[in-house]
């Protein structure tokens, strides 16, 4: 029997991202030079990334196993597709907007 049940959503995936906006938040607060500002950012988009591909990896098992799924597979590939194509400077002003005030 294993130690921890399976984790049925990407729960880990959830904490970093969270970590990730929390530095990123502190990063553009502070404001920390442009080279660690550059760092924040594209620590917080792999943590947006990573989150969007368990999602997918997700969505693809349950869709293996034949269970009924509330999930837009083609949504997490353009969200994808998305944050891969972001600059460095959109991200930080969409996130400004967001969580600066």
């Amino acid at each position: 029997m294993p130690l921890y049940p399976p984790r049925v959503e990407p729960i880990k995936k959830k904490e970093q991202l969270a970590q990730r906006e929390i530095e990123f938040l502190h990063t553009v607060k502070n404001n920390f030079e442009k080279e660690k500002l550059n760092k924040a950012v594209e620590k917080y988009r792999m943590a947006q990334l990573s989150i969007l591909k368990a999602r997918i990896h997700e969505l693809r098992e349950k869709e293996f196993q034949k269970e009924p799924y509330n999930g837009n597979l083609k949504k997490f590939e353009d969200d994808i597709l998305d944050w891969t194509n972001k600059s460095t400077d959109n991200i930080i002003n969409e996130f400004k907007v967001i969580h600066v005030r």
